[in-house]
């Protein structure tokens, strides 16, 4: 998987097609996730919710957001938005908890680890302020970032294996090999 399709086709050209072997971008997987629980039509709490392409924050939008709001924050937007997608809202530790988001506690505190989390300690309450403002924002809006998108397929891939549905077999895979550059920013 990559964001880049032409890095894509150069992994399959040098590693070869097979039927059991699929070459995706980053938004060709969460599509072809999306329509294969779709297809089963998964009964979710969250199964109403639409990612409209229109309604996708992406660093641009965000930036507009936080230059509205926070111009004069010492803190760079590009800081903010890493942070929030890579620990409050992408992390591992948030999507294992309840409200699939890191608390504010776990965020300032050093349980993230120096070598894991290089945002400074006195910085992580400013930010975390922010994000609650984003997370505000983005309801009011009615918009999503792709944190929400893959925190929704996550949990209707948990409900699909949890019924012993169909779609949960259309979205087994033995291996997902990710681009580096392709990781969310």
């Amino acid at each position: 998987m990559s964001r880049s399709s032409r890095l894509c086709r150069y992994v399959e050209k040098a590693v070869g097609s097979s039927p059991q072997s699929n070459f995706y971008t980053f938004e060709n997987l969460l599509h072809e996730l999306d329509v294969s629980l779709s297809d089963e039509e998964v009964e979710t709490k969250d199964n109403t919710r639409h990612f409209h392409p229109r309604q996708r924050v992406s660093f641009a939008q965000f930036k507009q957001f936080y230059d509205e709001h926070y111009a004069q924050n010492k803190i760079a937007a590009l800081i903010v938005w890493k942070s929030i997608r890579t620990f409050i809202k992408g992390s591992i530790e948030a999507y294992q908890s309840q409200s699939k988001v890191l608390s504010r506690e776990y965020f300032v505190s050093d349980k993230l680890g120096r070598n894991r989390c290089k945002v400074p300690l006195d910085l992580r309450d400013s930010i975390y302020d922010i994000f609650i403002q984003y997370q505000a924002w983005l309801h009011e809006q009615r918009l999503w970032d792709d944190c929400d998108r893959i925190h929704s397929l996550l949990q209707r891939i948990d409900e699909a294996k949890n019924t012993n549905s169909v779609a949960c077999d259309k979205v087994k895979w033995s291996k997902v090999y990710v681009d580096v550059s392709s990781a969310p920013s």
